[in-house]
């Protein structure tokens, strides 16, 4: 490795990779490595020279956050839903892939607030902008269980809940929860 480093820095006159760096204990470390020539004011090389930079506990966290992403969404798979983060006055609305799922809409799909409450039937349009609006303000948390229809034409019981309202440098949201509840008969009916 440490030849091909030299052999590439020489050739092109820098070099950056990653790389797992051992030191003398025996600890090892991640190091984000350049090379580079450095040269004469005539431009000819007179030595070579790196800059490492350690990047284990970076490293560490990319892993870490992976693998709690997977779990999320595994998660969500298994108990039916999804999240979503909202901002009803710019009609921002970012749905996870769970909600996609549920409702049948390819991933690409990336809706606005009005298009997404769309799914909903109409009846529970004007109570969600409601309580949307007033957590965002308040931040007062909701539920709410109502019906949305799918892509494919299917009714669906969900319940929603607004968690909370978020402040973020580019403005405030709120963030919740979309579950697919289909409920069963009531005991003593027919189902047909």
């Amino acid at each position: 490795t440490k030849r091909k480093i030299l052999e590439a820095t020489l050739y092109c006159g820098y070099w950056r990779g990653e790389l797992i760096n051992i030191a003398a204990d025996g600890a090892e470390s991640m190091v984000d490595l350049r090379t580079f020539v450095v040269r004469s004011n005539s431009g000819k090389p007179i030595a070579l020279a790196g800059i490492g930079t350690d990047i284990t506990a970076k490293k560490m966290a990319e892993t870490a956050l992976r693998e709690n992403e997977l779990f999320l969404r595994e998660t969500q798979k298994i108990g039916r839903m999804g999240s979503w983060k909202t901002n009803p006055h710019t009609d921002f609305l970012k749905l996870s892939e769970g909600i996609h799922e549920i409702i049948g809409a390819p991933r690409e799909f990336a809706p606005g607030l009005s298009e997404g409450l769309a799914f909903f039937l109409p009846e529970y349009i004007p109570a969600l902008r409601y309580n949307i609006e007033k957590c965002l303000e308040t931040g007062e948390p909701f539920k709410m269980e109502c019906q949305v229809q799918t892509t494919g034409g299917d009714k669906l019981w969900t319940e929603v809940r607004g968690l909370r309202s978020v402040q973020e440098a580019g403005g405030s949201y709120v963030i919740g929860t979309f579950q697919d509840i289909r409920r069963k008969a009531p005991s003593g009916s027919k189902g047909k």
